[in-house]
């Protein structure tokens, strides 16, 4: 009887980044972060622009696009979405800005 040869089987995978993670698309958890005003963290007037966070501002520079929840800031040229806001303001990562959303 001849003895087979073994198979020469593919390396495994790597998980992916997110997979099992609290925060993952999954669980709806990443949308609800996104969905949070951004006027629930910063004071914007009634124009829509506040003071930028990010750098010694004077006057209102940090534009808040309310139809699609994102910032820009005219002056340094920051923009994102809730989470960037709260990762850059707080230095934290992805996920503890997921948490804290969730939270609201």
């Amino acid at each position: 009887m001849e003895v087979a040869e073994p198979l020469e089987l593919p390396p495994p995978t790597p998980p992916r980044r997110d997979e099992g993670r609290r925060g993952d698309a999954g669980d709806g958890r990443l949308e609800r972060a996104k969905a949070v005003p951004l006027d629930e963290l910063l004071e914007f007037n009634r124009q829509g622009f506040a003071i930028c966070p990010f750098h010694s501002d004077s006057n209102p520079s940090l534009h808040w696009i309310k139809k699609s929840n994102r910032f820009y800031c005219f002056v340094d040229g920051e923009k994102g979405d809730g989470i960037d806001l709260i990762r850059e303001l707080n230095d934290i990562d992805f996920q503890q800005a997921i948490d804290y959303l969730c939270q609201k």
